[in-house]
């Protein structure tokens, strides 16, 4: 698994939530260039995001083990962002305005994701609330409209997570 560095004093958030790097079919999902993320693989194939959220779950699971808690307050923690996976410009105005936190594709970063929809190609992240304000930045100029707080365009869908994440 490759690791990524990363430099505070450039403010580049894109390492903090890509400790997890899967390899699908011999090839790291990550490359890392000039301070920017970028994919290796095909980022319109919807199996590269079902196969990279497969193994960092089991990456996650060995690197933090299972957690036995409350989820009852992880709404004051952060917040749940959709994302379209098949909308993008690969223009970089994201990644700029985001500090290199979302991908050359617009993609969030690997740690954040939960869930993936491959029917509908969306992906859902839990933004943690110090990151809500750069993922805002890159909602704001991000042109394709492919990011969603869920809590203002889901609200159904968003309960419903919240209630199972609470019980």
């Amino acid at each position: 698994m490759h690791q990524f560095i990363y430099l505070p004093d450039r403010q580049n958030h894109g390492a903090i939530f890509r400790q997890i790097n899967p390899v699908i079919n011999g090839q790291s999902l990550y490359a890392s260039e000039w301070g920017y993320t970028t994919w290796n693989l095909d980022v319109y194939d919807l199996n590269n995001f079902r196969q990279a959220l497969q193994l960092a779950f089991s990456q996650r699971d060995r690197l933090i083990g299972n957690q036995d808690g409350s989820f009852s307050s992880f709404q004051d923690l952060g917040r749940v962002l959709y994302f379209h996976t098949q909308l993008t410009t690969h223009d970089g105005a994201a990644i700029v305005d985001s500090n290199c936190f979302v991908d050359e594709s617009d993609v969030p970063p690997i740690d954040t994701w939960f869930y993936f929809d491959q029917e509908k190609a969306i992906l859902f992240c839990w933004i943690p609330k110090k990151y809500e304000s750069v993922m805002q930045a890159a909602i704001d100029v991000e042109i394709m409209n492919s990011y969603h707080w869920l809590d203002e365009a889901g609200p159904l869908t968003h309960q419903k997570i919240v209630t199972a994440m609470v019980l």
